[in-house]
């Protein structure tokens, strides 16, 4: 029987847990800010004092934070009281935080002869694909990790892609995404501006790119809010 976790209740922790909640998953979390750990207990979730606590509860934990060194401190804390070393045998960390692929692998190095494993697979899809469970899934982990994990993963994500197996392989995915989405933004802007200083109206150049070899939903998007603005 899957035993939820999530550390790091957010604008995207909060939709993990939502949407695990919605799955009947039993979910505990654990955030610093009070007012997410209330909403959370609204929604149906078990609030945990700590994130160790996390760890002793779940046999499945999502880590949702917002760097490499806040993943460490909640996976192994201070003198072995971090989650990993509360986990009982055989449990899964899935770090769903956006990190360096670097730190990554650092962490999976760390959790080498624990008995924990873990699936390093940051998302994509931001806030509203969180919260409506419709996150892509960068997964790198062990196969058979991931058949025992995919009906927690499914609950929070429409797409999962398995990247490979070592740590770290997510977190390069993601950096690769992200390398691409934001070269689009920028040629986005740039054609924007030039389209604006020869009198082209936003909404023509929306028509244009949106029915050419040009059309992704990164360019739309942006064009529609510099026209919304």
């Amino acid at each position: 029987m899957i035993r939820a976790g999530v550390i790091g209740l957010g604008d995207m922790g909060s939709g993990l847990a939502k949407n695990l909640i919605q799955h009947n998953f039993k979910t505990i979390g654990f955030d610093l800010d009070q007012v997410r750990m209330d909403a959370f207990a609204t929604m149906g979730g078990i609030k945990a004092a700590d994130a160790p606590e996390v760890g002793r509860n779940a046999n499945i934990v999502f880590v949702m934070v917002m760097t490499g060194g806040q993943a460490k401190s909640v996976l192994f804390g201070n003198a072995n009281n971090g989650i990993v070393s509360q986990m009982t045998a055989g449990g899964t960390i899935i770090l769903t935080a956006t990190i360096k692929p670097s730190e990554a692998r650092e962490i999976g190095e760390m959790m080498q002869e624990t008995g924990i494993n873990l699936i390093d697979s940051p998302v994509s899809g931001g806030f509203p694909g969180a919260q409506g469970g419709t996150l892509t899934m960068m997964a790198a982990g062990k196969p058979d990790v991931m058949t025992a994990c995919a009906p927690a993963m499914n609950a929070v994500s429409s797409t999962i892609h398995h990247v490979g197996d070592e740590a770290g392989m997510g977190q390069t995915v993601k950096a690769c995404l992200q390398t691409l989405i934001g070269s689009i933004f920028s040629a986005t802007f740039e054609a924007s501006v030039l389209a604006a200083k020869a009198g082209v109206s936003g909404e023509v150049l929306h028509k244009v790119f949106s029915t050419s070899g040009a059309s992704c939903g990164v360019m739309t998007t942006a064009l529609d809010n510099i026209i919304d603005r």
